[in-house]
């Protein structure tokens, strides 16, 4: 109950009002703490007696779309100004549900306002004055949407007024859209926490549209140091205060560096494969990748398909990553389509050459040469898988994250693209091995035979 005077005192609830779009209209969130007097009761009586007073309430609405989450806690003084003489009540009632919850755009708003004006109001027949009045609750809409309503408000001398107003009654929260590939992200220092930022359009609500970042904000906390994993948290608000929350993983990925590798003399090598032999690039740009240019034995063994017998011993390589055979399948069907469409045949996997590209590839991590550990020549790890050649060839890269930027940064190098359509081989081993431990994370070999 709010008391008024005869000097025409205002009680007002204190409001925070929020806009939407061009400023063409005015929401006004409501923060109510209670029920009002009416509301207690689904069947509430009231008696008074008091001076005479021939003027009816002066009602103001100060906001004419209001904006709630919760309908049972409305009151009317909240986005009302009530002027009286004597004392007065209000009741709000007469729901209208006019559509269910859409954006309210200007033109929408104006649509909806004309809309319920265009409904007739009647307070006849309430006879008020000093006299026990019993007035039944309206049943209040539980369902989300746009509504009309009904504010009565009536003094103790019996005097009546009623404005309409427009609700939006809304409490669920935005949407926040997310994408699997944003689970993932490359930066120069896994060690570093990383920067998540709100995109453009990542913030939506039935009513509000689309959002701007400063309607969300983004924690940031790590949970797998080892693997290099943060939990991501991005919670948002839309202009009715509902809040929606999720949460994903976020693992990040050492992002390529790019490196220079010089020769040996200070003079540009032939890069073009030849047979006989051939040169690697002087510099390369592309991440990390050298290539090697088939060889053709001369010697008596190259006529029976058999190396010359390597007299320097390897020791098996330290494996502490794994092996991604998935992306090597992958790079193998990238490769094949490379061929076909030169006109090329298709190479065939080979085991053999397959378990020699995995030697090659964790040597590689270490000493990022076509040269292995001991100073032997790649085809030597062939030799040890049980395999015997008399063309072979070598492409290796580190770093790239996947089998399609491989492959790329390969065919981008004219001696690696030599050695992937080259028409005299006929097989080809893939290795991809991933080891968090070194710095390029990703390491890819093939070997080429005939």
């Amino acid at each position: 109950m709010y008391k008024k005077t005869a000097l025409k005192l205002l009680t007002i609830s204190s409001v925070a009002a929020v806009f939407v779009g061009a400023l063409c209209i005015g929401y006004m969130q409501l923060e109510t703490s209670g029920l009002t007097d009416l509301q207690a009761s689904t069947n509430p009586v009231s008696t008074w007696s008091g001076a005479e007073d021939n003027e009816a309430p002066k009602l103001t609405l100060l906001r004419e779309v209001v904006r709630t989450s919760d309908l049972k806690s409305l009151d009317a003084h909240d986005f009302m100004r009530i002027e009286d003489v004597s004392e007065s009540k209000t009741r709000i009632g007469d729901y209208k549900k006019l559509s269910d919850l859409t954006e309210m755009t200007c033109d929408v708003t104006a649509k909806f306002r004309q809309q319920m004006e265009e409904e007739s109001v009647s307070i006849s027949g309430m006879d008020l004055k000093n006299s026990e009045v019993t007035m039944q609750m309206d049943e209040i809409p539980t369902v989300e949407g746009i509504y009309s309503a009904d504010v009565y408000a009536w003094d103790t001398s019996g005097n009546q007024s009623v404005k309409k107003i427009l609700i939006i009654f809304d409490r669920s929260g935005p949407t926040i859209s997310h994408e699997p590939t944003e689970e993932s992200m490359e930066v120069d220092d896994v060690n570093q926490t990383p920067v998540v930022t709100i995109s453009e359009g990542q913030i939506q609500d039935a009513v509000d549209g689309v959002l701007s970042s400063r309607w969300g904000s983004v924690d940031v906390a790590l949970s797998d140091e080892v693997n290099h994993v943060y939990t991501v948290t991005i919670t948002a608000r839309d202009y009715g205060r509902n809040t929606t929350t999720i949460t994903y993983p976020l693992t990040l990925v050492q992002k390529p560096q790019e490196i220079s590798v010089e020769t040996e003399d200070s003079e540009e090598v032939d890069t073009t494969p030849s047979k006989s032999g051939g040169g690697k690039p002087k510099t390369n740009t592309v991440e990390k990748t050298e290539s090697t240019a088939p060889d053709t034995k001369t010697d008596t063994a190259a006529t029976t398909g058999v190396d010359a017998p390597v007299e320097t011993s390897i020791s098996a390589p330290v494996i502490t990553g794994s092996y991604n055979d998935g992306m090597a399948s992958e790079v193998l069907t990238i490769l094949n389509q490379r061929r076909e469409e030169a006109g090329l045949s298709p190479l065939s996997l080979s085991g053999t050459l397959s378990a020699a590209a995995r030697t090659r590839a964790v040597e590689i991590t270490e000493s990022f040469s076509h040269t292995r550990p001991n100073g032997a020549s790649p085809s030597s790890a062939v030799l040890e898988a049980g395999g015997t050649y008399s063309v072979m060839g070598e492409n290796i890269a580190a770093g790239q994250a996947s089998a399609s930027s491989v492959m790329e940064a390969w065919m981008a190098s004219p001696s690696h693209a030599a050695n992937i359509l080259d028409g005299s081989y006929g097989q080809v081993g893939i290795a991809c091995y991933v080891d968090s431990a070194h710095p390029y994370k990703y390491y890819w070999v093939q070997i080429f035979t005939n």
